[in-house]
This record gives structure tokens, C-alpha cells and sequence, in this order.
């Protein structure tokens, strides 16, 4: 191989060692804040049950879970912008029946007080006992700017001050 080549090759090596090394440390670069927000460990609203129940629909075949959640902010940035309330609700075994929200955003305008989020989880009105799990998000539903608050559910009973805080 001549001389000329071999550097024409050197030279081709090097363009393509630059090119798998420094565009993907830049595309690391530019995407490094998303990673950081996504780790976000939303508190900026702090979560605890105010009372809960799961109750038989009078007019309709079904059942009602009814969520009733204090908040307290700890970031005023939020107060007076659009939000996300998010209910999930689960069968004993931890089988997702139905994710909720409501139809128009959530907008908190005090720095405390009590959100109310109600669904019917399903038509089958047997079911006896439901977990349901309450969280404040952003506005696209992706990110949690709040604790969760889990409440374990029973046909028929209303439950007060028994939240556990994940």
C-alpha cells in the first residue's frame, strides 16, 4: 500500500472516530436536561387523604369510587397554572381497571385544600374491594408534580385518614 493511501485511510478513520464519538457525546449534551426533568421527583405538591369511598350507584348498574385529597403546595410556580389529576384503580391482585382524569384540567389557585376525583371503575358490581391511587401531574400527564396517595377501598365503606404516602 502506498504512502498516499495510508493517510488517505488514516484520515477516513479519523472523520469516523469523531464522527461515533463526539456526535453522540453532543447528542448527549442536548439531551441531558430531558433526562434530569424526567427524574424529577415531583414535590411540588404534597398529597394526604381527606376520606374515600366506594359506593353502589342508585340509578345505574355500577359502583363509585369518590377520592377526596388535601394538598398543600411547596411550589407557588404552580398555583393558577393548568395540572393533571390522575386516578388509578386497581383489582386486589394489582390488575389496572381504569386510569382517570378529569375532563377539564385541574387549576390550583390556593396554596392548600381538597381536590375531588370520582370515576366508576367498571360496570360489574360485584367487586368487593379496589385500591385506588391518586397523583397530581403536569399538564401532559407525564410528569408527577405530587406525591401518590394509595387508598384501599371497600364496597360500601367510607374510609378517613388512612393514606399511605409513596
Amino acid at each position: 500500500m502506498t504512502e498516499k493511501k495510508q493517510i488517505t485511510l488514516a484520515k477516513l478513520f479519523l472523520v469516523l472516530v469523531v464522527s461515533v464519538v463526539v456526535i453522540p457525546l453532543n447528542f448527549v449534551l442536548l439531551i441531558l436536561p430531558y433526562y434530569s426533568a424526567l427524574a424529577y421527583s415531583g414535590q411540588d405538591v404534597l398529597l394526604s387523604l381527606d376520606s374515600a369511598e366506594y359506593m353502589p350507584l342508585k340509578k345505574v348498574k355500577g359502583n363509585q369510587v369518590e377520592v377526596f385529597v388535601k394538598y398543600m403546595v411547596n411550589n407557588s410556580s404552580i398555583i393558577d397554572k393548568q395540572i393533571n389529576c390522575v386516578m388509578k384503580v386497581y383489582y386486589p391482585n394489582g390488575t389496572l381497571i381504569k386510569t382517570s382524569t378529569p375532563p377539564d384540567e385541574v387549576i390550583i389557585t390556593n396554596s392548600s385544600g381538597i381536590l375531588r376525583h370520582a370515576t366508576t371503575p367498571s360496570s360489574d358490581s360485584k367487586i368487593e374491594n379496589l385500591t385506588a391511587v391518586v397523583q397530581l401531574t403536569d399538564i401532559t400527564k407525564s410528569l408527577p408534580i405530587s406525591n401518590s396517595v394509595t387508598v384501599p377501598l371497600v364496597l360500601g365503606e367510607s374510609t378517613k385518614n388512612i393514606a399511605r404516602f409513596q
